[in-house]
């Protein structure tokens, strides 16, 4: 495919529509309910239709069409209509049953408010995070919250995550938007303040770390997914730190935790004005750029192909336009779209999960049931994302 100068805005406009033309439900006036990539019987999890949700509010920045934002607004109706707010918020249940998921919870909510100026939103926003915050916390929230518990889902009481960026950037927007009026919550930001602290302490790789026994000597400014915390083995260790390569699927970092660093980092910096959150912006935001996630120039859907672009927008939108940052970023979002829109998208106006065109997640098509095949929602709307998050760059000026 050929590219010329302004064609960024034109595959975003063809991805949302082939988005949209496959996930929307013109009739009903809501994204469609699937649960694993299947039709879901009753009412869809949150963070399966979040996904589009996010893409729609790039798309929004990238257009300000009117008639993107009415739909937003019709699946807020939606939601506030078919799922009870003490339902929608429950942590450890069916539609949060873990970490991951209260995050997606959480930042829709946010996003919810932003778009549609409704307050519900935002005080629904605060309570998920709270609960979110007491339900996985590990007996403060200083010592990092849980991914999920034994009962709940699949996991064992020994795993802390990148995912909780999400439940921290709904914090502190929170925060940004509730400060120094009556609703305001300090109990809440110093909570947030936190849970953030822990995932500098433990997930940041900015300087020679060492946990228990495990020394760990990657200093690229870039965040680990996961942290071992298996106190009865006594192991205390970074995920996967002793392989710190990238690869679509199996890094030990991710678009999706780094993405969301830094726009946390910007979000700090606006509150607060300390110069230090802004340099920790760029800092990640550069390390991206320079680092084994851009081979061949494109970005590398390296971690969870489902939710790995929930942030790109809001990054590209927030944090790409900063004063320091790489100008590599110019090519990484144009060679990235180029090649979704090349090799990723199918004949059908679907899009593949790797955004080079591989086979490399089919051996996920079984795993646990979450379908990887580019029909799936949830893989084809992050991909989409990403050309949509592109073209914002170009609207605002970063593609040279």
């Amino acid at each position: 495919m050929d590219y010329k100068p302004g064609d960024l805005q034109k595959y975003a406009q063809t991805a949302y529509d082939d988005m949209m033309g496959h996930f929307w439900d013109t009739k009903e006036n809501h994204v469609i309910q699937t649960h694993a990539g299947r039709p879901a019987k009753s009412r869809s999890p949150i963070w399966e239709f979040a996904t589009v949700i996010y893409t729609m509010i790039t798309m929004y920045d990238l257009t300000g069409d009117e008639n993107i934002k009415n739909k937003i607004q019709a699946q807020w109706d939606y939601i506030q209509k078919t799922y009870p707010d003490n339902v929608l918020i429950a942590t450890g249940r069916y539609y949060n049953p873990a970490l991951d998921d209260a995050s997606w919870t959480a930042r829709l909510l946010s996003n919810m408010y932003q778009i549609t100026g409704d307050k519900k939103a935002l005080e629904l926003c605060r309570r998920m995070v709270c609960n979110s915050y007491e339900h996985w916390k590990d007996g403060d929230v200083g010592n990092g919250l849980w991914y999920a518990f034994k009962d709940e889902v699949d996991n064992r009481l020994e795993e802390k995550t990148i995912y909780d960026c999400g439940l921290v950037l709904a914090g502190l927007e929170y925060y940004k938007a509730t400060q120094g009026t009556n609703i305001e919550d300090p109990e809440l930001f110093q909570d947030t303040m936190k849970v953030y602290r822990w995932m500098e302490n433990y997930l940041r790789r900015d300087k020679v770390k060492t946990y228990g026994n495990v020394t760990v000597a990657v200093t690229d400014n870039l965040y680990f997914n996961t942290f071992y915390d298996k106190k009865e083995k006594m192991i205390f260790e970074p995920g996967s730190y002793q392989n710190t390569g990238v690869a679509e699927d199996s890094s030990s970092s991710s678009l999706l935790g780094n993405t969301a660093m830094a726009i946390i980092h910007k979000n700090l910096y606006d509150i607060t004005g300390d110069g230090i959150y802004l340099q920790k912006a760029l800092e990640t935001a550069n390390a991206m750029a320079s680092s084994g996630y851009s081979p061949d120039g494109v970005l590398v859907n390296d971690f969870d192909a489902w939710t790995n672009t929930t942030f790109i927008g809001q990054f590209v939108k927030e944090v790409l336009p900063l004063p320091g940052i790489d100008e590599k970023w110019s090519g990484l979002l144009k060679n990235t779209a180029v090649a979704i829109m090349s090799r990723a998208r199918t004949g059908e106006g679907y899009y593949k999960a790797s955004w080079m065109g591989s086979e490399a997640f089919s051996h996920l098509n079984q795993y646990k049931g979450y379908d990887m095949t580019p029909g799936v929602m949830m893989p084809s709307v992050c991909t989409v994302h990403m050309v949509i998050a592109a073209g914002l760059g170009d609207k605002l000026g970063l593609i040279h």
